[in-house]
């Protein structure tokens, strides 16, 4: 069986660049790179007025961390291209971001998961990564630092006979973000011709810092719903989600023993020896828990578990996606019963495969929200609920 084993990078393969954020970290850096001098001088301001407004086009496009960046600290600073400042704005711009590329390795606990891994035939990697233009080389540099090869997707000839043990895509080469269709499929493009299923570790933002408008909470079921769905449309094929998720509040070794235990899963997924537990994929995903993919209890306190803060009765929308719109409108019906509901058309995939149906309706408390999401998950039409 072939596999492809996906890694996320920041915050996965690299916690080091979501410590790099952390605020106090992130003052001192600010401080020594000159940044704060020129009025980026808290994260407040770094994350709301700089980076905030720029991720898109920085992670989305060749421009880089750096242009983005200095653009917009010239913007804030009425400074022109080629005034005087903007040597000064250029210069702690190079500073900082070579400080946070520099200090963004590989954690080195990872290493004899990789090195299994490439060594493994039926297996290739990929490291997918939402991230500036500049992180790819360094990705690619610091699997090759630990003696594995590595090719940027980027780089690699159409359809290579023969591509690297790991490939490394990032979405400012690719032009899309993980969270789009676009992304997956220029990987796929250069990837082996036979993938029979999927493995994904991911955090899907959840080990981000607090500051950083990608790491909200609410938002993190449903990029690891929507990312096992895409992966599940390109690739047409079972997709394993191992969640590697670090509650913050946890002791200094918790993130050694969550990579000791994401290790043991995805060797268990890879030798057939998972013992039949379900793993979170896309129809699981609602309060995700940290410590790993659910094959086995997590070994940190599911802390990070948060409900909504609804007042009920309220009125709730659940997203349902399937293959067939009639079998899923049934699936639904067979779960709401007779109560007052509405059912419209979401969207549907670029090739037609999935569609997706809006369930409009009221619920009375907590348990009945859970329980109508149970029962619309458990319908063997539905694949995802959102």
């Amino acid at each position: 069986m072939k596999t492809l084993v996906v890694f996320d990078y920041s915050g996965t393969l690299s916690l080091a660049a979501v410590a790099f954020g952390r605020p106090d970290r992130l003052r001192e850096q600010l401080d020594a790179s000159g940044l704060a001098a020129l009025g980026i001088a808290s994260p407040g301001v770094f994350w709301d007025e700089v980076v905030g407004p720029t991720w898109t086009e920085g992670s989305t496009t060749p421009v880089g961390y750096r242009g983005v960046m200095a653009r917009r600290i010239r913007e804030r600073c009425g400074v022109r291209p080629g005034d005087p400042a903007d040597d000064r704005i250029r210069d702690a711009v190079s500073r900082f971001v070579g400080a946070y590329l520099g200090q963004s390795r590989i954690d080195l606990r990872w290493q004899p998961l990789l090195n299994a891994l490439t060594s493994n035939p039926d297996v290739q990697l990929l490291v997918a990564t939402d991230h500036y233009a500049e992180a790819t080389d360094y990705i690619v540099g610091y699997l090759r630092d630990g003696g594995l090869t590595a090719r940027a997707i980027r780089d690699e000839p159409e359809a290579p006979a023969a591509p690297a043990r790991i490939l490394v895509a990032n979405s400012a080469d690719l032009g899309a973000p993980k969270a789009a269709l676009a992304f997956w499929e220029q990987s796929r493009r250069l990837l082996p011709a036979r993938m029979d299923r999927v493995i994904l570790i991911d955090d899907f933002g959840f080990n981000e810092q607090a500051g950083d408008s990608y790491g909200a909470r609410q938002k993190v079921a449903e990029r690891m719903a929507k990312t096992a769905f895409l992966l599940e449309e390109v690739f047409d094929g079972a997709v394993e989600v191992v969640p590697f998720m670090i509650e913050p509040g946890l002791p200094a070794g918790a993130a050694g023993a969550v990579i000791r235990e994401t290790d043991g899963q995805v060797r268990a997924l890879l030798s057939g020896t998972a013992g039949g537990s379900p793993s979170p994929s896309a129809r699981q995903t609602e309060n995700p828990a940290p410590g790993g993919s659910g094959l086995q209890p997590p070994r940190v306190p599911p802390a990070c578990k948060r409900k909504p803060d609804l007042t009920y009765p309220c009125p709730w929308v659940y997203k349902v996606v399937g293959a067939d719109p009639d079998a899923l409108r049934q699936a639904i019906a067979a779960v709401v019963g007779p109560r007052r509901h509405t059912v419209t058309p979401s969207r549907t995939s670029a090739n037609g495969k999935y569609h997706s149906l809006n369930l409009a309706l009221e619920v009375r408390d907590e348990a009945e929200r859970l329980t109508l999401y149970d029962g619309l998950r458990r319908q063997p039409a539905v694949r995802i609920v959102l």
